[in-house]
């Protein structure tokens, strides 16, 4: 940076550079700050981001513990009989109707797993994308 030349008789050459320089060396540590900011919200948005994709794991993932009834679908109810043999036999004692209700509330279940994953992974898209963005905005600043 080039030091303006100041008018005569209002400050002495010594006493212009050094207010210069403090002025430089203010604007230093103003750009070292923002570039600090930039990467504690970068790195805020990623862990938010990676927060919402863990959520939207879990609603994939975890029945939460609960103890599940016998049923004839979901793999956890179905391990609520005794054996296969017990399995084999309650299906074969099903009837039409028990089969399709057990579907339909199956169908149910799944539905309120994918709505609620696809909601936090679309939230984990936005604060990724978010993230990404602040990132580059303070490498084209900071640069």
């Amino acid at each position: 940076m080039e030091t303006p030349v100041p008018d005569a008789g209002k400050a002495l050459p010594s006493e212009w550079e050094f207010a210069w320089k403090v002025h430089a060396y203010t604007n230093d540590y103003i750009r070292f700050a923002d570039a600090k900011a930039g990467v504690v919200i970068t790195w805020c948005a990623s862990l938010v981001a990676l927060l919402f994709a863990a959520k939207a794991h879990h609603n994939w993932t975890w029945r939460g513990g609960v103890k599940q009834e016998k049923g004839l679908i979901y793999w956890g109810q179905v391990q609520q009989y005794p054996s296969p043999t017990g399995y084999a036999e309650a299906l074969k004692q099903a009837q039409p109707t028990d089969l399709a209700r057990a579907v339909a509330e199956h169908i149910y279940t799944v539905g309120g797993i994918a709505h609620a994953k696809f909601t936090w992974i679309g939230r984990s898209l936005i604060f990724g994308a978010t993230g990404t963005l602040l990132a580059a905005i303070v490498v084209l600043f900071t640069s």
